[in-house]
């Protein structure tokens, strides 16, 4: 029983790593979605305005 919980103590330390890593990509990411989304769409929505206002904040 122990050495199954290491392991699960061990694959969760690396999710929350890899999480971190990809929470620092977020907003690119984020971005890239809501562009295709928006190509496929061919509307602007409500959540693209957000995310821009979003963005002008950060910059700002």
């Amino acid at each position: 029983m122990e050495k199954a919980g290491y392991c699960i103590l061990i694959l969760a330390t690396i999710a929350w790593i890899i999480a971190g890593i990809c929470g620092m990509f977020q907003n690119v990411w984020i971005g890239i979605i809501w562009v295709h989304h928006n190509w496929i769409a061919g509307t602007y929505t409500r959540k693209k305005e957000f995310f821009n206002h979003g963005c002008t904040q950060l910059n700002n």
